[in-house]
């Protein structure tokens, strides 16, 4: 009887018509000095096919699947792990890159603290499309929080952390029912909110306070150039809807605080998107938007407390914003060469951190 190997790792890679930049987050996997892993493509272009021969190298280890129908990216995302093999589990985006000694320090914790559910790295950011040079000599600095202590942190902004790029235990991702849709979009809009949020469940996460992974920024990503603010209110709607519900069934702390912190996050992101957009009455969306978050936690039967509600309109919806308006006005409004030059200042400093 033929056992199929195992690998340590399975590393899901969601891809659409970026062959260039997959090719680089690829090169930066074949790179590490950890070699016990399977990477498996999955490309949701169905206009063209990607062949081997398009990402240009040679490697059992690398396993391409090209799909039928376009699944858009959640879709995807769950149909990649649902192919996946190994022990471990993480997803890399089609444009990201990862430091060499990436999986050699994830394994490392995961052999030393066995009962870890997953581990987190911080992050640091590269703006352009150039393959950047990555040190190998990278200090890792070790932390261990419980599902509720890193959730907390990464929602108040104490630690960093890319939602969907965490390395799961594979059946603890799988318990948690993987990603979850909370918009119509291509984008997988606020799933990675949700991914961590559903983190409550677990006894222990383990994060590595490294940039042991580079987030790429360029000019024309969808994230980065969509003025979609309606979509990013659904989903904000819908991850409030569904924080709760996780926070009902996971967590004993404090409700008022971790909703707070949820709100800010979504505010911030439609917000964003909303002061792109020139010649609409902002207060009339705003108001459209506080309406429906109120309208969530209502129905929800733990927030009957109507002093909460008081407390989060006065804690939340009172602010002016001016932080948001200042960013959005730098993103939107400026001219795209100083654009460029703060996009690039920023990827420096964060490189360093």
């Amino acid at each position: 009887m033929v056992i199929d190997y195992e690998p340590m790792f399975s590393i899901g890679i969601p891809t659409y018509n970026r062959i260039d930049l997959l090719k680089q987050t690829i090169q930066s996997i074949l790179d590490q000095t950890w070699k016990d892993y399977e990477v498996i493509i999955a490309n949701d272009y169905i206009d063209k096919p990607l062949l081997y021969k398009d990402i240009g190298f040679v490697d059992k280890r690398l396993k391409i699947i090209n799909n039928i129908n376009n699944l858009g990216e959640a879709a995807n995302l769950n149909f990649i792990l649902s192919q996946a093999r190994g022990k471990y589990f993480t997803w890399q985006f089609d444009d990201d890159i990862y430091a060499p000694t990436f999986f050699e320090s994830i394994f490392k914790m995961f052999n030393k603290k066995k009962q870890l559910n997953c581990i987190y790295t911080n992050y640091g950011f590269i703006y352009g499309k150039d393959y950047p040079k990555i040190s190998e000599e990278i200090n890792v600095n070790e932390k261990i929080y419980s599902g509720e202590e890193f959730v907390q942190k990464s929602l108040i902004g104490k630690i960093s952390v890319a939602g969907c790029c965490g390395v799961f235990n594979r059946n603890s991702l799988i318990d948690i029912g993987g990603i979850e849709k909370l918009s119509n979009t291509p984008i997988a809009i606020h799933s990675e909110f949700l991914l961590l949020i559903n983190c409550l469940s677990f006894k222990t996460v383990g994060y590595l306070d490294s940039p042991l992974f580079y987030s790429r920024d360029y000019e024309g990503t969808y994230s980065g150039s969509t003025k979609d603010f309606e979509s990013y209110k659904i989903a904000g709607i819908n991850l409030l809807d569904r924080g709760i519900q996780s926070h009902f069934i996971y967590s004993n702390n404090d409700l008022q605080k971790f909703i707070i912190c949820l709100i800010n996050t979504i505010y911030e992101f439609f917000l964003m998107r909303l002061y792109a957009v020139k010649g609409i009455k902002y207060s009339d969306h705003i108001d459209d938007l506080n309406s429906r978050i109120i309208k969530v936690l209502r129905k929800s039967e733990i927030c009957k407390d109507e002093e909460l509600i008081l407390t989060i309109k006065q804690k939340v919806f009172s602010k002016t914003w001016i932080k948001v308006r200042i960013k959005a006005i730098l993103k939107w409004h400026i001219p795209p060469i100083l654009g460029m030059m703060i996009k690039k200042v920023r990827a420096n400093v964060r490189s360093l951190n």
